[in-house]
């Protein structure tokens, strides 16, 4: 059973960076598929892709599991510092279990959207003293194969979003999202939610939730038959009755542009709504006032970021963004973005990386942000043991203009492909990250604690 290992460095302080450039590069005609929780990796659908890098992929009614054994611990772990390895009761070669994870208090989602021909699984575990239990393996009453259910996943209480970006709810690969209600002791499906067009193409590749708000990224767009990569984001907000579509955003004055693939990435913190196009190296930020969602901020990478906005979220005032992407010398070794809400406006803060990462390591494919910690993943990094694309995962901790990296965290027996830091989550006591190539692409995830 794998373990990680965790190496903490608590004496390294990152410099804070200046402001991005906001000029935008001019818009390229590709291909591509995910982006969060997304790269020129194998992705999980048959659907375009990036030149760049594309991540990975990914309906209906009711639907829970029976209550499953407890999930695999090592005895030796206690709560304070643990490091817990979970894989679903139910797993076969290629499920890709942890490509989208969530958490929220003490319960743990995750995404297996390549099981079952594609038409993709759920899996939500509950802490139980030192253990995590498998409760429910969740799936979509309608789904078939190519649906990848389970491609994204976002919890708030007890509301669960689920993606499914292949599910052709109003014509091919239009996608739906799936919301799922914890109800006398099961996880029931309420509702399906779909775009009020079906020209939005993969709608549910990405989707977050905070409250009585759900957020679904459609990056792609049908025109004439053609898809192309505009992208919109659609917002649902609940009126007592169910969830109704309260707006559908499509970037800037006009929309997006043809290249930008906005909606590749959402997060959603109380009345504040971001907004990935990472195609365009772009970040857009809304505020809700009114009950408008107006824009409130156009962030840019600059000259050497690279796909900045692939991966988003908020927490509170701050905004952490990946671009993995981002080069020194066309290292393509990554990095992540913090930015702070100022009396003037957004103002970048810090830039996340660190001095072991290798050419192609690709940080910021995955990033997950909670109170003043901020985890990245780096699922095409070599780790430590020098094997292709095995992967590693960062905490730092935030601290004004500066950031402390807190750990590298690695399996102990890594395999090439593993990928691990495909998919983070942080809550303030735990973080969760997915391994979703582990053992012949079955999947994993590990619970790191931070007691």
């Amino acid at each position: 059973m794998n373990k990680l290992i965790v190496i903490l460095i608590t004496s390294l302080i990152l410099a804070a960076c200046q402001p991005a450039n906001p000029t935008l590069p001019s818009a390229q005609s590709v291909d591509v598929p995910q982006a969060v929780e997304a790269t020129v990796l194998p992705t999980s659908m048959d659907t375009p892709q990036s030149e760049e890098i594309a991540p990975p992929a990914v309906v209906s009614t009711p639907q829970s599991s029976e209550t499953a054994a407890p999930a695999d611990i090592p005895a030796s772990q206690s709560a304070s510092g643990a490091v817990v390895h979970i894989t679903p009761n139910r797993s076969e070669p290629g499920d890709g279990f942890g490509q989208a994870v969530a958490a929220d208090g003490e319960t743990i989602v995750v995404g297996a959207p390549l099981a079952e021909g594609r038409k993709g699984a759920v899996y939500v575990f509950v802490r139980e003293g030192n253990q995590w239990r498998e409760t429910s393996r969740l799936t979509a009453a309608d789904g078939m194969a190519n649906d990848v259910f389970g491609q994204s996943v976002a919890i708030s209480g007890e509301t669960l979003v689920i993606g499914a970006s292949g599910h052709p709810a109003l014509g091919f690969a239009t996608g739906a999202a799936y919301v799922f209600q914890y109800q006398q002791g099961s996880w029931v499906q309420t509702q399906k939610l779909t775009s009020s067009t079906a020209l939005d193409i993969r709608f549910g590749w990405s989707v977050a939730i905070d409250g009585q708000t759900i957020v679904v990224g459609a990056p792609y767009r049908s025109d004439q038959g053609e898809i192309i990569n505009v992208g919109s984001a659609i917002v649902f907000a609940n009126d007592g009755q169910g969830w109704v579509q309260q707006a559908r955003l499509t970037g800037r004055s006009g929309g997006a542009r043809s290249s930008d693939q906005f909606g590749w990435s959402v997060a959603i913190r109380d009345s504040t709504l971001a907004v990935g196009a990472h195609l365009a190296n772009a970040v857009y930020l809304y505020r809700l006032s009114n009950g408008v969602w107006q824009e409130e901020a156009f962030l840019k990478g600059n000259g050497n970021t690279g796909q900045f906005g692939y991966s988003v979220s908020l927490a509170q005032d701050t905004l952490a963004v990946g671009a993995p992407t981002t080069s020194d010398l066309n290292t393509r070794a990554g990095a992540a973005f913090v930015y702070m809400r100022q009396p003037n406006g957004w103002a970048e803060t810090a830039q996340l990386s660190s001095d072991g990462l290798r050419p192609g390591s690709l940080l910021g494919w995955s990033v997950d942000l909670h109170g003043d910690v901020i985890v990245a993943g780096a699922r095409e990094s070599d780790g430590l043991a020098d094997l292709e694309k095995s992967g590693v995962a960062y905490a730092y901790q935030l601290n004004g203009g500066s950031s402390v990296l807190l750990g590298e965290f690695y399996a102990s027996n890594p395999a090439r492909f593993d990928h691990f830091g495909h998919a983070v989550a942080v809550t303030p006591d735990f973080i969760l990250v997915g391994a979703p190539g582990q053992d012949a692409a079955s999947g994993s995830v590990y619970v790191i604690s931070l007691g």
